[in-house]
């Protein structure tokens, strides 16, 4: 008589993440560090605590700001009943340069991202580009 060997039962676990939140963070700041984890994949090991959380606070708060105006409208009334543009715009658009500021700042510096970054005309709203306003203030002053 033949006995059919007993498989052992395979158990998935969760990987940890590679670099797991911090316990202080608010939930939408969580989701946009596990985010920014993924998106920066292997380096996120390696990648500043204080930039990813900072990066990560300007995502979550770029990502309130979206739904606000969605939900609202890009057009609100302000206190003398005049149509204005709604306040979250500019708070959405402040968000999203700094996001670009942070991920240069948090991106490997390797051959390819200098090349993607050489040659692009400054500015915080363009994206790849590794200056900031503070460094074209001092490249202004120093002329």
């Amino acid at each position: 008589m033949k006995t059919d060997p007993v498989e052992p039962k395979t158990v998935r676990r969760k990987r940890p993440a590679a670099r797991p939140a911090p316990g202080h963070l608010s939930d939408d700041v969580r989701a946009a560090w596990r985010d920014m984890v993924k998106a920066l994949g292997p380096h996120a090991a390696s990648a500043s605590p204080v930039g990813l959380e900072a990066c990560a606070g300007q995502l979550a708060r770029m990502r309130d700001a979206a739904r606000r105006v969605e939900a609202e409208g890009e057009v609100v009334m302000d206190g003398r009943d005049r149509p204005v543009p709604h306040p979250a715009l500019a708070v959405e658009f402040a968000a999203q340069a700094a996001v670009r500021q942070w991920l240069v700042v948090l991106t490997p510096k390797t051959p390819a991202v200098a090349a993607a970054n050489e040659g692009q005309a400054g500015g915080a709203d363009s994206p790849g580009t590794a200056t900031s306003p503070l460094d074209e203030l001092a490249a202004r002053r120093a002329r």
